[in-house]
């Protein structure tokens, strides 16, 4: 679902929002908790993407999926590969038992390591193009 957004500068605010999360991601990160790292690294590669996508479209997609706003804003296909992995940390950081595990259960110093990276190159990516 499309909505058109009224003032062109909104991509401005989504764009700040991107780079506060991912401070929070950073946060998070030092002091060892692991789930939140996770949900904020797709916090900020989503608020990044939607960001470019009202710069260039004046329309926001309402959708958590990495893989569609990353397609409708033209990211290169090596980032977008690894937006995949990206993209179900969305639901498994956040609710509790869905994947079988708790959040604080299956994320853990590596692999949240790896999504913050992503996280920073999908905001660094989308800074370039805006």
């Amino acid at each position: 679902m499309e909505k058109e957004v009224q003032q062109q500068e909104e991509y401005l605010k989504w764009l700040k929002q991107a780079k506060l999360d991912l401070h929070k991601a950073d946060v998070l990160f030092n002091s060892g908790d692991f789930d939140g790292v996770a949900f904020y690294s797709h916090q900020t590669a989503e608020k990044a993407m939607k960001a470019l996508l009202i710069k260039k479209t004046n329309n926001l997609i309402k959708t958590h999926d990495l893989i569609i706003l990353g397609r409708k804003t033209d990211f290169p296909k090596n980032i977008l590969s690894k937006c995949e992995k990206l993209s179900k940390v969305d639901t498994e950081s956040r609710y509790a038992g869905i994947i079988g595990t708790m959040p604080y259960e299956k994320f853990n110093k590596i692999n949240s390591a790896e999504y913050f990276d992503i996280a920073r190159e999908v905001l660094s990516w989308a800074e370039k193009n805006i």
